[in-house]
């Protein structure tokens, strides 16, 4: 046997579709390699985009799901914080209530667009850090 088919495969423990997001972002580098990322994202078929960049159960559980199942606890705190804050500064402002769920659901779509690069950030690199939308590629 070569040291090859000893080895463990890449992400061991993780489903499918966490191996598929993982090599996404080995291979184009991530969201802060501008460049390469954007070209590969373009290349990708919609439903592959999706796979990749979005994570659907962080639209609809955000900080509880960041912090639950993707165990990214710090990140889960600054949603929490950022969601409470946002409430209150709308509910100060008088805001109408559709402009306020618009501004909601945008909120909860950048969540989402920013789970799997977090929980990549954590589970591959190693990296824990306060911010959940860094490596975000329009920040």
């Amino acid at each position: 046997m070569t040291a090859r088919q000893l080895a463990a495969p890449p992400y061991q423990g993780f489903s499918e579709k966490w191996r598929t997001r993982f090599e996404f972002f080995d291979t184009t580098g991530g969201p802060s390699n501008k460049a390469t990322y954007l070209a590969v994202v373009r290349a990708l078929s919609f439903w592959k985009k999706r796979l990749v960049l979005t994570n659907f159960f962080s639209i609809f559980f955000g900080f509880i799901y960041w912090g639950v199942f993707l165990r990214l606890w710090k990140k889960a705190l600054t949603l929490l914080l950022i969601d409470l804050a946002l409430g209150l500064v709308l509910a100060i402002l008088d805001v109408p209530d559709g402009v306020a769920s618009g501004i909601g659901i945008g909120l909860n779509l950048t969540f989402a667009r920013a789970a799997n690069y977090a929980y990549y950030l954590k589970q591959v690199k190693g990296q824990e850090s306060w911010n959940p939308i860094e490596g975000l590629p329009f920040f």
